[in-house]
């Protein structure tokens, strides 16, 4: 079994719109609470690593959203 390709949050950021990135988080929210249901509380590294950052991709894209056009690279 192959590892998924790693993906940083702000790569994440920039190739995904806020919609996507909010949508797969829903996803992989449901996911961890099946998952922790299932198994006593617990969630698979490769989950956990997933959440975060999916999270920190939503913030950078938040923070892109509320930078002022001007400092916008």
């Amino acid at each position: 079994m192959s590892a998924a390709p790693v993906i940083t949050a702000p790569e994440l950021a920039r190739k995904a719109s806020i919609f996507e990135i909010d949508e797969a988080l829903d996803l992989l929210v449901q996911s961890a609470e099946e998952q922790a249901e299932a198994s006593n509380s617990e969630i698979t590294e490769e989950l956990r690593k997933a959440l975060v950052e999916y999270v920190e991709a939503f913030g950078y894209k938040v923070d892109r959203i509320a930078m002022p056009t001007t400092s916008r690279p």
